[in-house]
């Protein structure tokens, strides 16, 4: 029955010039984009109704929690372990416009937060005077955890499986994520580091600070990078040499 309407609709809607085969194929072109945005803007309002609890008579009623992530995803917003459904996502949900338009830095130090990841900090090339060798990584960024917001506790960490590996490549560390919990919390990481990045944008190093301006753990983003001989695990800086603890 519909595609019978639609059909009727296109040949009364196909006059001169537009009548016969070609006229009748571009007027149900156009009649065919403007349906599917009229039922898109028809979802996208009733799903906005997701986004606040219904009170129908004296009594609240909450969405699905299921409802919320869907929502979430459609905005590129996912929610996270621990992360509630109402007092979380939505309200992040709601606010996705302003969200996207904040900039980039700020846009991505809000996702780290709500992933569980307080206090980070985003560093570009641009924000250092002279800009860091090599200066041809013009798209290479540092994100930098302050002492207390973070779990490293030291450069300790443990070699598994030597038996069958060089010494050195297959280490987990640093100390203080070297556990399957740790694990957890540092492959969340860069999951959202690689999801809400800019495409152009190259993770250079993850650096905990573990004594404000002394020691500074940094983890290599793609290993093998700047120390061969030991691609995944974690190097110390000196604080008054690193610019990133400065």
């Amino acid at each position: 029955m519909a595609d019978d309407t639609i059909t009727q609709l296109v040949g009364e809607l196909a006059t001169a010039p537009w009548t016969g085969p070609v006229g009748e194929a571009y007027a149900g072109t156009l009649c065919g984009i403007a349906n599917d945005v009229m039922i898109e803007a028809a979802s996208r309002a009733m799903q906005s109704a997701l986004l606040y609890p219904v009170t129908p008579r004296a009594e609240t009623f909450e969405q699905p929690p299921e409802a919320i992530d869907a929502l979430g995803r459609d905005a590129l917003l996912l929610r996270y372990p621990g992360e509630n459904a109402y007092t979380g996502l939505r309200p992040r949900v709601r606010g996705k416009w302003a969200f996207w338009r904040q900039g980039i830095k700020s846009a991505l130090l809000a996702e780290l937060s709500a992933a569980g990841y307080p206090g980070a900090q985003v560093k570009v090339p641009n924000d250092f005077t002279p800009r860091p060798a090599p200066t041809s990584e013009w798209s290479r960024f540092w994100i930098s955890f302050p002492a207390g917001t973070h779990p490293v506790t030291g450069t300790g960490g443990f070699i598994f499986n030597t038996a069958s590996a060089t010494m050195g490549s297959s280490r987990l560390g640093p100390a203080g994520i070297n556990t399957p919990t740790g694990e957890t919390y540092l492959r969340q990481l860069k999951n959202v580091l690689a999801r809400m990045k800019p495409a152009q944008w190259v993770v250079w190093d993850i650096i905990f600070e573990v004594t404000p301006g002394v020691l500074y753990i940094s983890l290599q983003y793609k290993p093998g990078r700047v120390n061969p001989t030991d691609p995944h695990y974690a190097y110390s800086h000196n604080g008054s040499a690193f610019p990133l603890g400065v």
